[in-house]
């Protein structure tokens, strides 16, 4: 149990539900917020092709995709993270309830193992995790997790290593080898865009389909005219016949 949530927690049942201050759509058209930045190494998405073509996949597929990280760089050392190429920078040290507010209206949400995606799990819109050094029980309960269990992994969740917080670059099993950070850097980009694509038909979203026409407030008006005195006529039709009718009885 972690923060009091049974493990497969849906966000449903979560006793505290996070909605927005303000519902307000400030986004035009659909998108989907994403968060590639986190405290250590270990937890970004270390496949240097990954973010760059999830983000062309969720481009192809209609989305503008907004990166809501705090920090659009960060790092230590050697070692310095950018925002996805592509990804609209919404970075910034805001408020959470601005972020709440953005993920609100989101088709879904793309992160790590970090705060952001508990977040957009707590707002209720479904949320692709990406992570390898923690296995999938460590976080919510959610059918779009990616992991590669086919290299090392969830080093996190082993008893017997203990976190370096001190270390940017820790890596407990593998550090200083050509392996280090295999947990994520084998997690290929089109493995998460085929979680993608499940998730997007598991809730049917077309952001590409046609919309259809906002109706002629103008036209609609001039048609409702048109039928309220075709009514009346054939009303004002109706009284005269029997009119006429009484007439001729008499």
């Amino acid at each position: 149990m972690i923060l009091g949530l049974d493990e497969g927690g849906e966000p449903p049942q979560l006793s505290v539900k996070l909605l927005p201050k303000d519902k307000t759509r400030k986004i035009a058209g659909p998108y989907v917020c994403i968060a590639a930045q986190s405290s250590s190494q270990a937890k970004y998405w270390n496949n240097g092709r990954g973010w760059l073509g999830v983000v062309k996949h969720l481009k192809a597929k209609g989305y503008r995709v907004l990166c809501i990280d705090r920090e659009n760089v960060y790092g230590m050392k050697s070692r310095f993270n950018i925002i996805p190429y592509g990804a609209e920078d919404f970075t910034g040290k805001l408020p959470l309830s601005e972020r709440i507010d953005l993920l609100y209206h989101a088709d879904f949400f793309i992160g790590l193992s970090s705060g952001l995606s508990w977040v957009a799990n707590g707002v209720g819109i479904p949320v692709v995790l990406i992570s390898g050094f923690t296995l999938p029980f460590n976080e919510f309960a959610t059918p779009y997790r990616v992991i590669n269990y086919h290299v090392c992994n969830g080093c996190w969740n082993d008893t017997q290593v203990v976190f370096d917080h001190k270390d940017f670059e820790w890596c407990p099993r593998l550090k200083g080898t050509d392996r280090q950070f295999e947990c994520s850097r084998y997690i290929t980009p089109e493995a998460v865009n085929k979680v993608i694509d499940k998730l997007m038909a598991d809730h049917q979203l077309y952001p590409l389909a046609p919309k259809q026409p906002a109706p002629d407030k103008a036209a609609s008006a001039e048609a409702e005219s048109i039928a309220s005195a075709a009514i009346n006529k054939t009303t004002a039709a109706k009284t005269t016949g029997k009119a006429k009718k009484a007439r001729i009885r008499k």
